[in-house]
């Protein structure tokens, strides 16, 4: 990661010194001013894809290692502007059903939010490719 962008990352709570925030098979990099991820690195093994169906949607929640300043909150969605997941929920769900599981609500920390406009977030065009990724990766 370039200079620039590290020195524009939130910092680690928890490890100061530290901006990368691992979850089960994603990691995150917050950008601190702009309250969104940079980027988001996946883990994903198309050979042990769970084929159980997927739970009901865990609600967003804070990552406790980030001060919530860093954070978005509620003023930057709308009902045309909707939460959209930066590490598509997609792609969580493999390995046995506790790691799905975890990994499910990792999915859903507001440091692996980004804003997506609603009608693509979930319909057509995302839904089709986030698919087609996961069936790439078997």
């Amino acid at each position: 990661m370039k200079k620039t962008l590290k020195k524009a990352a939130a910092r680690r709570l928890d490890d100061p010194d530290s901006y990368l925030l691992p979850f089960r098979h994603f990691t995150t990099v917050v950008h601190a001013k702009r309250r969104l991820p940079i980027f988001a690195a996946v883990n994903l093994d198309g050979s042990a894809i769970n084929p159980r169906k997927k739970p009901a949607r865990p609600s967003w929640s804070y990552d406790p290692r980030l001060d919530e300043t860093h954070q978005p909150d509620d003023s930057i969605f709308s009902s045309m502007v909707q939460r959209g997941h930066m590490a598509a929920r997609e792609f969580m769900w493999w390995g046995d059903d506790d790691e799905a599981r975890e990994a499910d609500v990792h999915s859903f920390t507001l440091t692996n939010v980004c804003p997506q406009i609603d009608r693509f977030n979930g319909n057509l065009e995302w839904y089709k490719l986030e698919r087609a990724i996961v069936r790439i990766a078997k």
